[in-house]
């Protein structure tokens, strides 16, 4: 197919007319993955790294629940035997 206006490709590069590099290139085209997103980029490449954080942040509110609740109980316990 040989039209009147040059072909581009996805990248906006006019290619040879040939029918046959049209169909490669608009072949390559098919087979390429797809661009991802700035979000999905980040996503993918930081998300071992998000998820240790959200785990480092769920121990350190564990941990401070278990210190209030430890000094809780002690200061019942203090009052306890400073009753009887």
């Amino acid at each position: 197919m040989i039209t009147s206006r040059p072909a581009t490709s996805r990248t906006g590069r006019v290619v040879p007319d040939h029918p046959g590099y049209v169909g490669l290139i608009s072949r390559i085209e098919e087979l390429m993955p797809k661009r991802r997103t700035l979000v999905a980029r980040f996503w993918r490449r930081n998300r071992w790294t998000m998820a240790s954080v959200m785990f480092a942040a769920a121990a350190v509110a564990l941990l401070g629940h278990l210190s209030l609740s430890l000094d809780n109980q002690l200061n019942e316990s203090a009052a306890d035997a400073s009753a009887t």
